[in-house]
């Protein structure tokens, strides 16, 4: 993540799709199709091995168990609050 998370044209989806790369062990990025036009991005990640169908459930649950660490910590804080 924090080696990666720059290296994206878009300052907000670097940090994301670092992580997940990350997380998962693959190597996200490269060369990007836009309109029939070839645009060339860094890779993320170390590409420890080739992505799989079963990489996009993984990555959902990863969102997944981060909105509901997320919600938890918004709730405690709102308890502590009160």
């Amino acid at each position: 993540f924090r080696r990666d998370r720059l290296r994206h044209s878009s300052p907000n989806a670097g940090h994301t799709e670092a992580a997940a790369a990350g997380a998962l062990g693959l190597r996200l990025g490269g060369p990007s199709s836009y309109f029939g036009k070839i645009v060339e991005k860094q890779y993320l990640g170390d590409g420890i091995r080739e992505p799989i169908p079963e990489d996009i459930k993984k990555t959902n649950r990863l969102v997944l168990v981060g909105v509901l660490i997320f919600l938890l910590l918004l709730v405690g804080l709102r308890v502590l609050a009160s």
